[in-house]
């Protein structure tokens, strides 16, 4: 029986709601009195129904403000209360692809890509977090609840801006800005895997190319500069990738690292050194 019920729920929320407690009640006057003896002694009440759906139910925040002057109450949906969306039906795939995060992921002349987590949900859920935290401050403050309104929507669109408008923030065409869904991502095949590696700083690309022994790179006058570094990030990328897929074996340096921030290049003894003392890399298979 218990095999069987299992099956019955996602496993995503399965693990997410272990170590929860949880009571089930209908929509009948006798449950929502029970959510209301709840509300009574709780600090915070979440609920992400659709708009409205709160209110018909009996528990919307004029109803559970009257069983506690101070609660804080706070309502999720995921296109916001008012508006054409409003009412429809959400998911993560649909926020990821109307917040844009599915255009950046897949580039100007790729389809858009979907991440394979929640990101929404998850973002939005840390969100509502910071938001109550602020909330029960404020309360300790002032003695007042607040009714806080989140929507998944507006959660995704202020975490991506940077990246979703670096490229829309200038009048014009050639504004010399890339977008990072233009860049080719950061990770490199090895001889017997793949790892990351980044160098960003001019120190850390001194420290790359010593470290895989190319100190004739370090004469190339477009990585002199973080700006040089920027603009030039393909070729450096190339370079990268050329010698850390001929010369470099993960296996034989799972805890790769290159910053260069604290420790100066010239210090490097040994290439066992370099590897263990610069760069921030990670390794896998």
């Amino acid at each position: 029986m218990a095999k069987q019920r299992l099956v019955t729920i996602s496993l995503i929320v399965l693990t997410l709601i272990i170590g929860l407690v949880s009571c089930r009640r209908d929509e009948q006057p006798a449950g929502v009195e029970t959510l209301k003896r709840v509300v009574a002694g709780a600090d915070v009440f979440v609920q992400n129904f659709r708009p409205g759906a709160a209110e018909r139910m009996g528990i919307g925040e004029p109803a559970l403000r009257a069983v506690r002057h101070d609660l804080v109450y706070v309502s999720i949906s995921g296109f916001g209360e008012r508006g054409p969306y409003a009412h429809k039906r959400v998911y993560d795939p649909v926020i990821q692809a109307l917040s844009g995060l599915a255009s950046i992921q897949g580039g100007s002349h790729d389809r858009p890509r979907m991440l394979r987590l929640i990101v929404p949900d998850k973002l939005t859920a840390v969100t509502a977090a910071q938001a109550i935290t602020a909330a029960l401050f404020a309360r300790q403050r002032s003695g007042e609840g607040q009714h806080l309104r989140l929507s998944m929507l507006d959660a995704v669109v202020a975490c991506l801006w940077p990246e979703g408008m670096a490229r829309h923030t200038f009048i014009g065409d050639d504004v010399g800005v890339s977008r990072p869904s233009q860049a080719r991502d950061l990770v490199f095949e090895t001889a017997d895997g793949y790892m990351t590696a980044g160098t960003v700083a001019p120190r850390e690309w001194e420290a790359f190319c010593r470290a895989v022994e190319r100190p004739d790179w370090l004469e190339d006058r477009r990585f002199r500069s973080a700006a040089g570094m920027v603009k030039h990030a393909d070729a450096r990328i190339e370079l990268m990738a050329s010698v850390l897929s001929t010369s470099i074996s993960a296996r034989n340096r799972p805890a790769a690292s290159f910053s260069a921030t604290t420790t100066s290049s010239k210090q490097y003894s040994s290439r066992s050194e370099q590897w263990s003392s610069s760069l921030a890399a990670s390794c896998w298979r």
